[in-house]
């Protein structure tokens, strides 16, 4: 059996079956399949007991799951507004479950990925905040949706990790202006009176405590890619 997906249409998905599931030769795929894994993971090789390696390999393949490719072979996409885009010079990435990776597999992959996915990472999330009702950057989305999830706006760390790293095929100026439209929309998290006040107050807003942790750090992200950039 073969399977094709898309968030833009049934059309869509026929057209990624055609190119993606090409013919019927299984074993061909397979081993695609192996050699593209097996490149990946080679950015780090460890040299350790054959039960420590798998469990090394094991781990970092699962860090590698996401954030996956939310685009069709024709470069379109479906944006946090619900309508249909087109992915110009980048490759659209979502699956965004940013408060969960922000620390450390986001950091790892900025590593052990080649550049040009983080640019792509990088310019997919500045894409998404372009086409955001709300002029923000994803918080947690999901197939280009936002979804809401957890807590904090910690694109802002992913991005500011890249540029800190040299990684920077993206319009910084326009990065750093997403970065700071995201801090700045009060209406989330309670953000207004986090502006106002230095905290989140816990008669506000639950989870205050957490969430000006977290916005502390994100604004900490920011103060460093401004000052890099003069």
């Amino acid at each position: 059996v073969k399977v094709a997906i898309s968030t833009v249409s049934e059309t869509n998905a026929i057209k990624n079956l055609d190119r993606d599931g090409h013919g019927w030769n299984f074993d061909k795929r397979r081993a695609e399949a192996r050699e593209a894994w097996e490149q990946a993971l080679s950015a780090i090789d460890v040299k350790a007991p054959e039960d420590v390696r798998k469990n090394f390999y094991t781990a970092m393949y699962h860090a590698m799951m996401a954030p996956n490719l939310a685009m069709d072979v024709n470069g379109q996409y479906r944006g946090p507004d619900y309508e249909v885009h087109n992915a110009d010079g980048f490759t659209f990435y979502s699956t965004w479950s940013l408060w969960d990776v922000y620390r450390a597999q986001q950091p790892l992959m900025a590593f052990v990925q080649p550049p040009q996915r983080i640019n792509d990472l990088v310019n997919s999330l500045l894409a998404s905040q372009k086409y955001s009702p709300y002029g923000i950057l994803p918080v947690w989305a999901y197939q280009g949706l936002e979804t809401w999830c957890m807590i904090g706006y910690h694109a802002v760390a992913v991005i500011a990790d890249a540029y800190m790293k040299g990684i920077r095929g993206y319009p910084l100026d326009q990065a750093l202006q997403a970065m700071v439209a995201t801090a700045t929309y009060g209406p989330y998290g309670d953000l207004a009176d986090y502006m106002r006040l230095g905290y989140v107050p816990i008669d506000r807003e639950p989870g205050a405590a957490s969430k000006t942790l977290e916005y502390a750090f994100d604004d900490w992200t920011i103060a460093q890619m401004a000052q890099g950039m003069g």
